[in-house]
């Protein structure tokens, strides 16, 4: 079985994002030497595997080596944790950059994390290349550190200060180890020092000691030389990926879809399959509505026939008046529709003053607030038109048994009318 490996940068100094890697593929033998030179050369390999159990876990870190039972207890691993009660972290405290079991006659080669489970508000975790801040120290001090050996230990309490060899109880571990050393993947010269576990510089004035550490821990850490991961960015929903010119959407939405989606649970789609998607969710969403609508006419519907229904009792005489002044039916009808429109109209032009408004409200306020989007105002005029002939047409019907009762009355009923 041969396993295709492709990688992707994670910073321009440490890292890449290994893909290929699956969980029936770690007994592949030439596995074993791709990962040893990836490692070498990049210091830090991220594979983005779900669900991915402590056997195979562990399948993946004998590829590389022994594997230490670092816990005693024969399951050749520990859960770095502030809530469980066996983890080995304290709630709410920060660790300091260190080395694991720096502190022992025998550090680790390799050290596997795996995000077993992830809360929202997860710190990130950082790693620094120790081989490229070798690099970078200065000629005259390099020839100092030449030889040069440290004191490093452990206190075990929480890890989030510089344990310092004066304040550790004498039966917590303790090791010396050259200040420069050489990676074990690739040979290269590294730093052998850390914020956390490095008390001192052997045989070297406190001072020069202690210069000379906080000069090697600015290179270590300096943000040009750490990775910084986060384990998972709850905000992070959806990204929008725009191609270079000539290159087929199609083609990098396959490729993006059969090298990311199975690892990260993707689901790659054009920007027009989107619109189309977010489009048919909101019509979805707002579908009720139409149903609101309805009711709402029927309210209007009513409303309007019983305030004009209202107007023609109260107006009898008024009405008689007017037959009796040689006004006929047909005119009589055409008052009552009138009103009827005026009224609709009156309600129409208040609906949308404070339709736009709420829109508007909406738009720029509740849903960027709410979801991040960012939309333009587009008045629907086409709707607009809709609603325009469907308010005048209920106020209409609603009008027309007024209108019939007001056309009638005879003139004399009217007038005798109190």
């Amino acid at each position: 079985m041969s396993v295709a490996i492709e990688t992707t940068a994670l910073s321009d100094h440490i890292g890449v994002e290994v893909h290929g890697v699956e969980s029936g593929s770690f007994g592949d033998p030439a596995l074993a030497d791709t990962l040893s030179a990836l490692l070498g050369r990049h210091h830090l390999l991220l594979f983005r595997v779900r669900d991915l159990p402590v056997a195979d876990q562990i399948a993946i870190m004998s590829l590389l080596g022994e594997v230490v039972d670092e816990g005693g207890n024969g399951l050749r691993h520990v859960f770095v944790s502030n809530a469980r009660e066996d983890g080995v972290l304290t709630l709410g405290k920060r660790l300091v950059f260190h080395s694991d079991n720096v502190f022992t006659p025998e550090p680790l080669n390799v050290v596997s994390l795996y995000g077993l489970r992830v809360v929202d508000d997860t710190a990130p975790t950082r790693f620094a290349n120790t081989v490229r801040a070798c690099s970078l120290v200065a000629d005259s001090m390099a020839r100092e550190l030449a030889g040069a050996r440290a004191l490093n230990l452990s206190g075990f309490a929480g890890g989030w200060y510089r344990y310092r060899d004066a304040e550790v109880e004498p039966h917590h571990p303790r090791a010396v180890h050259p200040v420069i050393t050489h990676d074990t993947w690739a040979g290269d010269a590294a730093l052998m020092v850390s914020e956390q576990q490095t008390d001192r510089i052997m045989d070297w004035p406190a001072d020069a000691s202690e210069d000379t550490l906080q000069a090697l821990f600015a290179l270590l850490y300096h943000p040009d030389n750490v990775y910084e991961h986060h384990w998972r960015d709850p905000l992070v929903n959806r990204v929008w990926v725009r191609t270079e010119p000539g290159v087929a959407p199609s083609a990098v939405r396959e490729a993006i879809a059969a090298r990311l989606g199975p690892s990260h649970g993707l689901r790659a789609v054009s920007a027009a399959d989107m619109r189309d998607h977010l489009v048919e969710q909101a019509r979805r969403a707002f579908a009720p509505m139409a149903v609101i609508e309805v009711v709402l006419l029927l309210v209007a519907l009513l409303s309007v026939g019983d305030t004009l229904a209202a107007n023609v009792l109260r107006r009898l005489r008024e009405i008689g008046t007017l037959r009796a002044l040689g006004v006929r039916r047909a005119g009589v009808v055409r008052i009552v529709l009138v009103e009827a429109l005026v009224i609709g109209a009156l309600g129409l032009a208040l609906g949308l003053a404070a339709g736009v408004l709420l829109g508007g409200l909406w738009i720029h306020r509740t849903l960027p607030h709410l979801l991040g989007w960012l939309l333009a105002f587009h008045f629907p005029w086409a709707r607009g038109g809709v609603v325009l002939l469907a308010t005048a047409f209920v106020c209409l019907v609603a009008a027309i048994l007024p209108a019939r009762r007001a056309a009638r009355l005879e003139p004399a009923m009217a007038l005798r009318y109190e």
